[in-house]
């Protein structure tokens, strides 16, 4: 369905979208690995920017889809979550894993220090046996996993602002760290932050800081906000770091309130903050 829709579209894409299927997988990513070391006579010295890994996505569960590698460069979980977020038909619940095992034909690349994602709809009790047979495919699950990759290919092959740079800090990087950041910091009550929050910088999506801490009563807290969310548009702008996000909110007065779009999970929430006592409700 990638080639067909790749193959109608009216211009082609600024960089080439090479199709591949590996083999040898279980024998030890024996195909994958082939390919990096022997590439065909089209690729001689080209470089692989970007790829992306689709293993075991036909058993889509609850709209939840794991991504993997998404730390292997700056900003790709803010990009595939603003992806997932156009689809208002197949918006889907991303869960970001950073562990790195050897485990499927995404690794290869990542220890080529080529930026790398997998999309992985979970394991299941018939993984590697003989029960795990077609009739058990959900059909409708691989649509908007394949529209996700789809859209992620596009946007990679049509990119002209910066290159894509591989992040060696990724290898050093687990689901440990993951908690490390967002784990929830310490915010006296009272203390003077405008808008009642605390917010921490994710070095590989500065546009999208995190949030650590929520002071009681505060407007953000009234709003819905949660720990671990993820501030990405203040009025409609999008965030460029965390020093770009706290200068826009110091300048906006209290009574006339902000509007702040922040991700939970892959997926996009409006909130409004203001202070209801200024405002008299």
């Amino acid at each position: 369905e990638i080639v067909k829709k790749l193959a109608s579209l009216p211009d082609p894409c600024r960089r080439t979208i090479l199709i591949a299927f590996w083999d040898g997988e279980e024998q030890g990513l024996l195909g994958s690995k082939h390919f990096l070391s022997n590439r065909p006579e089209s690729m001689k010295g080209k470089k692989i920017i970007f790829s992306i890994n689709l293993d075991m996505i036909g058993r889509l569960r609850n709209e939840q889809l794991s991504i993997f590698g998404t730390r292997s460069a700056i900003g790709l979980e803010t990009l595939i979550t603003r992806i997932n977020n156009r689809s208002e038909r197949h918006l889907m619940e991303l869960i970001f894993n950073w562990e790195i095992t050897p485990d499927s034909d995404h690794h290869p690349f990542l220890v080529a220090e080529v930026p790398t994602i997998m999309f992985h709809t979970g394991l299941h009790s018939d993984y590697h046996r003989p029960s795990d047979d077609s009739h058990l495919i959900n059909f409708a699950g691989i649509e908007p996993v394949l529209e996700l990759s789809f859209q992620t290919l596009l946007q990679i092959a049509n990119n002209t602002g910066d290159k894509i740079l591989f992040r060696r800090e990724a290898f050093r990087e687990s689901n440990s760290s993951r908690k490390k950041l967002n784990s929830k910091a310490f915010l006296p009550k009272g203390s003077p932050g405008r808008w009642g929050i605390g917010i921490r910088n994710d070095s590989a999506n500065p546009g999208s800081p995190v949030v650590v801490a929520i002071r009681e009563g505060s407007p953000a807290e009234r709003s819905g906000l949660r720990i671990k969310d993820r501030i990405c548009k203040v009025n409609g702008v999008p965030i460029i770091d965390q020093k770009d996000l706290m200068k826009r909110l110091s300048g906006v007065p209290l009574y006339s309130g902000v509007d702040v779009v922040v991700s939970r999970r892959g997926k996009f929430l409006n909130l409004h903050w203001t202070d209801k006592e200024v405002r008299g409700f």
